[in-house]
């Protein structure tokens, strides 16, 4: 099992920041350039060394980490972007989620994007990187009826995509015919968060209600509601194998869930502003969690403690982690 070395986090200033977990470097690798706006979403795929970042500025940028640098830019959403989902094995695609009310779905035909095996033969052929951001096309455009799209998570292998909206509501959307196949419907408040174990079709969202709420996803019926959290859930974590959630809220908490008994385990505290973006490595029992304080940190979930912290010149917005392989 390989443990987290890197993390890629996005500012409310708009910049991208590539963090050595390890220790060994000091000061992060900081993106010459980045988005007009806050980076409110990242997804990376640690193998290829690219990442896809959405943003308050409505638009989707792709990066190579080796140098932080923007490779290329996707636009035609009308507002802010908030969620990305990258199928980074298979090629599929990618599905963005906007308040513009729509959820995109992106073909990956610039190398840049594909699949770490196919983009290392493609690199073996050409010895050159693309950056022609207009061979990134949208495929297809679905209208939310739910109000704006806040967070989506997909099965790529079932083509579909599971949507966080505005309006209280989750939509189940089918991603080859572009229709909506249900409506999930249960929260107080608008839902900002969605994590789904596809196997058990079941789903776990969290809502500016300060709910967490699980779902059956073949009847639409809510199971189970986790209440805890004062203010509004901004992230979680689902980890069907051990029926483990962790969220992240604006009242500065981090709180491990068991989704069968709908029990607080641990509270974890530490930030002194909104969380707004975490990843967990359940294997390794580890988090990081990022925050409007600026601080990105590292926990234990087995010593159930801080480990490290970094910190951000400004609020951090959205982050990514994983084994980065260093050039030497």
């Amino acid at each position: 099992m390989m443990r987290w070395t890197a993390a890629l986090t996005g500012s409310t200033s708009g910049t991208l920041r590539l963090w050595d977990l390890t220790g060994r470097d000091e000061e992060p690798l900081v993106s010459p350039e980045g988005h007009a706006a806050s980076v409110t979403c990242v997804s990376v795929d640690w193998e290829s060394k690219r990442a896809v970042t959405g943003s308050a500025d409505r638009a989707l940028r792709s990066w190579d980490l080796d140098e932080l640098e923007c490779i290329g830019t996707l636009q035609g959403h009308d507002g802010w972007i908030w969620s990305v989902d990258v199928d980074w094995q298979g090629g599929s695609g990618a599905v963005s989620a906007s308040d513009d009310r729509t959820l995109r779905l992106w073909s990956m035909s610039a190398f840049c994007l594909l699949p770490a095996a196919v983009l290392r033969q493609v690199e073996a052929d050409t010895d050159q990187a693309s950056s022609d951001a207009t061979c990134v096309q949208c495929e297809k455009s679905m209208a939310v009826q739910g109000g704006w799209a806040m967070h989506v998570v997909v099965n790529w292998n079932l083509q579909q995509a599971l949507c966080a909206c505005s309006n209280r509501t989750l939509e189940l959307w089918d991603l080859q015919t572009g229709s909506q196949v249900a409506v999930l419907s249960g929260h107080a408040s608008a839902v900002k968060c969605v994590g789904a174990d596809w196997g058990r079709r079941q789903a776990l969202s969290g809502s500016s209600d300060g709910a967490i709420k699980l779902w059956n996803l073949r009847t639409a019926e809510c199971l189970l509601t986790l209440d805890g959290h004062a203010e509004p859930v901004r992230c979680l974590a689902f980890d069907p194998k051990s029926q483990r959630a962790l969220s992240g809220s604006e009242d500065c908490l981090l709180k491990l869930w068991d989704t069968t008994s709908g029990q607080c385990i641990v509270t974890l505290n530490g930030h002194a502003d909104s969380i707004e973006c975490m990843r967990v490595d359940w294997a390794g029992q580890t988090v990081i969690s990022g925050s409007r304080d600026g601080e990105l940190k590292v926990w234990s979930l087995s010593l159930r403690t801080c480990t490290s912290t970094f910190q951000h010149a400004t609020g951090v917005a959205s982050c990514d982690a994983g084994y980065l392989c260093r050039d030497v």
